[in-house]
């Protein structure tokens, strides 16, 4: 009967090490997003770029597209009158984006300050 019993508790101690704990669930995050305004969206897709890399965030001059680890999308369509505007500063090296990496991007003055004039 011990000898039973210990299998059985070796079984769950196998079972539990093949688990991730560290996998979080991502239903509140998912379905948190999809509630939101596209500049609440935008604002949270920014700051799960720090607290959350494991989710894939981009936008495009029509939609914020988010991507979580368990492959569900939430996509959020930019409104026709407004644009996103992203500035991550170069010096040596820049290139065209159309399709901006919000959980991601980050240009090479990070930690920087600037001014920038925005003229029409």
């Amino acid at each position: 009967m011990k000898y039973l019993a210990l299998i059985g508790i070796f079984l769950i101690g196998l079972l539990s090490a093949c688990s991730d704990p560290s996998d979080p669930n991502y239903d509140n995050d998912y379905n948190k997003i999809k509630e939101l305004g596209i500049k609440e969206a935008i604002a949270l897709a920014n700051d799960w770029k720090f607290s959350k890399k494991e989710i894939v965030s981009f936008i495009t001059p029509k939609e914020l597209t988010i991507t979580f680890p368990d492959d569900r999308k939430v996509v959020i369509a930019l409104p026709e009158d407004e644009m996103y505007v992203a500035i991550a500063p170069w010096i040596t090296y820049t290139h065209s984006c159309s399709t901006h990496y919000l959980s991601s991007c980050q240009g090479e003055l990070e930690n920087k300050t600037f001014d920038i004039s925005v003229k029409e």
